[in-house]
């Protein structure tokens, strides 16, 4: 309380002492004013600090220490290392899986006999009822099979293995052409070698004959890429053979698959790992597995069938 009292005297001496100062100055201007005296006021005069208690300094948002000579340069920043990515795992293919595909039209082939075991001709699409999982499926028409346009490819294996062989089956092929197709159906011809060729677009039965007559002989050892080009047909189906046509894949080889991408890449890679004979063929089984899936999986979205 004295404490306040005495600063409180202080301040009002000081506030005085300014006013006569001022008045002085003003005594020859002719009408002053006169100067308010100011109204004291207290300002309370903290306690000292205790120097047990040092004053909490505010730490500054980035503080840059600079070391002298005698001093040691501070260590690096360790900073975390960037985690490496984890590679995708390989696509897993369940043999059993149910392999599920949307298709707009689907050729159902049927028989209808009388009691006595004849054929019944005549019949129209409201004669039929057809139903998937009990549920009724739309009938775009009914004809006689032997009127629906056929569209078909021939994958016929080029490679070295089939050398000895390779005329007998080209005239085979030829004449199963000839025989087979009607005016309305197409042929599409593929070679199977190391990578799928198509060698010719679907066309009539003389042109894919002529043409397929024309392939010649492997003349060195090549590969066998048996998938691939079963996909490659599908595909090519697919894309160019009207969804109203019966769609087939004729495959004649007598090799299996050691060259398409997925079963030569995980050969080679096996190569290199030094695996055991056991190990690679249950690898092997494996991949031939996983690759016969997808050529499942291409097939029935071209809607086709498949013959080897």
């Amino acid at each position: 309380m004295w404490l306040l009292l005495l600063s409180g005297a202080t301040l009002c001496a000081v506030a005085l002492s300014g006013a006569h100062a001022r008045t002085q100055t003003k005594r020859t201007t002719k009408s002053a004013k006169a100067t308010p005296t100011p109204t004291p006021v207290v300002v309370p005069r903290r306690p000292p600090q205790s120097a047990a208690t040092p004053r909490p300094t505010p730490t500054p948002p980035r503080v840059v220490v600079v070391p002298s000579q005698n001093e040691a340069p501070p260590p690096p920043v360790q900073r975390r290392p960037t985690p490496t990515p984890t590679p995708a795992k390989e696509e897993t293919i369940d043999e059993t899986e149910v392999v599920r595909v949307t298709s707009n039209l689907v050729v159902v082939p049927v028989a209808v006999t009388d009691s006595a075991g004849n054929a019944v001709q005549g019949l129209k699409k409201e004669d039929f009822r057809l139903e998937e999982e009990g549920r009724a499926q739309e009938l775009q028409a009914v004809g006689d099979a032997d009127q629906v346009p056929l569209d078909i490819a021939i994958v016929f294996d080029i490679s070295s293995s089939v050398t000895k062989n390779f005329d007998f089956e080209k005239r085979s092929a030829a004449g199963f052409l000839k025989e087979v197709l009607k005016p309305i159906d197409r042929a599409a011809v593929f070679g199977l070698a190391e990578r799928p060729q198509l060698v010719q677009p679907l066309a009539t039965a003389d042109s894919a004959t002529s043409k397929l007559l024309t392939i010649p002989a492997a003349l060195s050892p090549t590969g066998t890429a048996f998938y691939d080009t079963v996909k490659a047909a599908a595909r090519y189906l697919a894309q160019n053979a009207p969804e109203r046509n019966r769609r087939v894949i004729l495959v004649i080889s007598d090799g299996e698959d050691n060259f398409s991408d997925d079963v030569r890449d995980a050969m080679l890679a096996e190569g290199k790992n030094g695996a055991t004979q056991e190990q690679a063929m249950e690898s092997q089984r494996a991949l031939h597995a996983r690759a016969v899936q997808k050529v499942l999986r291409e097939v029935q979205h071209a809607d086709a069938v498949f013959y080897s």
